[in-house]
């Protein structure tokens, strides 16, 4: 072989590699016939979140007020997921909760409430084991800039959180001068408005890079794709003119959850009580 045709060969498989490896284009996403029933837990799912290696679900639960975590046999397959008879209940500080996400560690969750328009932290003393959560004592009111917060959504290094704002169709963004302690957080006085897309937005969720950012909602069941131009600064995002409609598995799509590498993604259905998969290519 010439040397021109090692370097096509290397040149080829770069190429290769870098359209595998790029996922997060929402777009290019199909249904992957794979899905989990969660209503044994709960009749009426709000929140669905993974642990980072894909090895645990968790599903928030509206009708029980209660976080239930599952484990998948095989990572990021949903359709191999059983409940870990783990859970833990939330109505002591929210019987009306939406959101459920977790820090990077797996040792502290927040519980976006409807209720008191207000996210609280906990502690789990066994990193993404829910069932060893105590209330931290730690909480932060947001209802000063939306009266119907839907979703909470935390900076990659927990110095940032993001509610998806229903009543103005809105995400709005905090700073935490103490990363990952919510209780410190202030209005960053930035904010993206999504109602030209979705005028019922449900869920927000950010790439791992903080570059791009997904929404959910119930008008049109459908994901939008906003593009970052500053990285988490969600006051620089415009519509991308990537989208992928949902409502063909559900028609009440009520969070949006992607694999750590953007090959994948996952909906909350509330309709059927289900957590469908899809995958980018």
């Amino acid at each position: 072989m010439s040397y021109y045709d090692d370097l096509l060969a290397v040149i080829a498989s770069s190429s290769i590699e870098t359209v595998v490896s790029e996922g997060w284009d929402v777009s290019t996403a199909t249904y992957a016939s794979k899905s989990f029933y969660v209503g044994s837990q709960d009749s009426n799912p709000y929140g669905v979140f993974f642990k980072s290696d894909g090895l645990a679900m968790y599903i928030l639960g509206y009708t029980n007020d209660t976080v239930y975590q599952y484990t998948l046999s095989t990572a990021w397959d949903v359709s191999t997921a059983t409940y870990a008879s783990k859970s833990f209940y939330v109505s002591s500080q929210d019987s009306n909760p939406r959101s459920v996400f977790f820090k990077s560690d797996g040792l502290a969750m927040y519980i976006l409430g409807y209720t008191h328009y207000t996210v609280y932290q906990y502690t789990l003393s066994t990193a993404w084991d829910v069932s060893t959560a105590t209330y931290a004592g730690k909480s932060f009111y947001v209802g000063s800039q939306d009266s119907t917060p839907h979703s909470v959504f935390f900076k990659s290094d927990g110095l940032a959180m993001y509610i998806m704002g229903n009543a103005n169709d809105t995400v709005y963004q905090y700073t935490l001068s103490t990363a990952w302690d919510v209780s410190t957080a202030t209005d960053a006085s930035k904010y993206k408005s999504v109602g030209s897309q979705e005028d019922d937005p449900r869920s927000v969720f950010f790439k791992s890079d903080g570059l791009a950012m997904y929404i959910v909602g119930y008008a049109v069941n459908t994901v939008y794709q906003y593009t970052l131009s500053t990285a988490w600064d969600v006051s620089t995002a415009t519509y991308a003119s990537k989208s992928f409609y949902v409502g063909s598995q559900d028609s009440t799509p009520r969070s949006v959850f992607f694999k750590s590498d953007g090959l994948a993604m996952y909906i909350m259905g509330a309709a059927h009580v289900t957590v469908y998969q899809y995958t980018l290519s």
